[in-house]
């Protein structure tokens, strides 16, 4: 069985497609339960059946091949979905690069207790803390982590079940920066106690977190102050001068709700339960804050509209949390965690919330703002 993926040469996270378990058929699932169970196998052909129908509209035929083939089709013309387009428009990026597809083995982190699946980052994206960050959640699969379906445990939870392989892990992220010579996003499965590194790439990074993690690297003589200043795009230096809620309005606010956070900043807005609604709210002039379990891809749009998003599900490394940072707007995700989001009695239109990015929480009304503290590495 193999996962079929997109390899773009810029990435773009959660705008292409991929299909993963390829290669199962009806008359497979016997050797596939002698592997894991009948359950896993079960549950493992049913991720199959729903993703494949998703990305390529159809059933999936009864020859390994011709699935591959029409696999490979459909995550190459993904690239000109809808919300890659947007995705590549916002983000400066050649309409003409395309994109290759990536076949590799599967290995299975949903099969035991010993198996789980992860995102890490080298550090940490949303504030430029240094040292690994992330998530991993046992018995699942990548899709589970990215997709902000679920709330996972921090990366300590690996840790805590699997030290060898945590350790491995670490190892492994730190030759992956220093290849890199960045920030690195690595995505890994753990398959009964064996980890696998499945992808790499250049993390993206909140503006507040890009701009410490130049300093540093000047301090350390990897890059040059006009290197450091470059790798900052005048967008992203206007964001780190915004500012934050002050510390006297926080303290006598109303709480509405708290989860993590997955972007820093300050916003102030109207709730936006819908990506629809998100859009519809901009083109009156009015500040949407986008409120939804989690997002899609398919979000794309409704997010690049709001100037904050909240979701009720998912961690730091979800797509809420990713397209965020690199928008530069606020985010808190995972809110349902702790406790559930509590706008049933607000009015969308008529009721200003203020979201805290940096703390994670969200507040009723307007609340007064001040210049932010960022640390030695920034000054204003």
């Amino acid at each position: 069985l193999v996962s079929v993926r997109s390899g773009a040469s810029v990435s773009m996270p959660g705008m292409m497609d991929t299909i993963l378990n390829l290669g199962l058929t009806p008359a497979m699932l016997p050797a596939l339960a002698a592997f894991g169970g009948e359950q896993f196998a079960q549950k493992t052909y049913r991720r199959f059946v729903d993703g494949f129908r998703k990305v390529t509209g159809s059933e999936p035929p009864a020859d390994p091949r011709m699935q591959l083939q029409m696999a490979i089709e459909a995550v190459c013309f993904s690239w000109t979905n809808d919300r890659a387009i947007a995705y590549r428009k916002q983000n400066g990026i050649a309409e003409n690069l395309g994109t290759a597809v990536t076949v590799q083995a599967m290995v299975f982190g949903n099969l035991d207790a010993q198996s789980g699946t992860g995102v890490v980052f080298s550090q940490n994206t949303t504030n430029g803390d240094p040292g690994m960050t992330g998530e991993y959640l046992p018995e699942a699969q990548g899709e589970d982590v990215v997709g902000g379906g679920v709330t996972p445990p921090p990366i300590g939870e690996l840790q805590k079940q699997l030290p060898d392989g945590y350790a491995q892990l670490e190892k492994w992220v730190r030759a992956l920066e220093k290849e890199y010579s960045d920030v690195v996003d690595v995505e890994f499965t753990v398959e009964r106690g064996q980890l696998y590194i499945l992808q790499c790439r250049v993390a993206k990074r909140s503006p507040l977190a890009a701009a410490r993690i130049a300093v540093r690297d000047v301090w350390a003589k990897k890059l040059t102050k006009a290197q450091a200043v470059e790798l900052l795009a005048p967008e992203e230096r206007l964001i780190l001068t915004r500012q934050e809620f002050s510390k006297s309005a926080v303290e006598g606010a109303h709480v509405v709700c708290y989860g993590l956070s997955a972007s820093p900043g300050a916003a102030i807005g109207y709730l936006a339960l819908s990506s629809r609604e998100a859009i519809a709210l901009k083109a009156k002039g009015m500040r949407p804050i986008l409120v939804v379990e989690d997002t899609t891809p398919d979000d794309l749009s409704g997010m690049q509209a709001s100037v904050a998003i909240v979701t009720a599900n998912g961690g730091t490394t979800c797509h809420a949390a990713v397209v965020a940072r690199s928008l530069g707007i606020p985010s808190i995700v995972g809110v349902s965690a702790d406790n559930p989001i509590q706008f049933r009695n607000l009015q969308g239109e008529t009721d200003l919330v203020s979201v805290a990015g940096t703390s994670g929480t969200v507040y009723l009304g307007a609340l007064q703002v001040t210049n932010p503290p960022h640390g030695k590495e920034i000054s204003h």
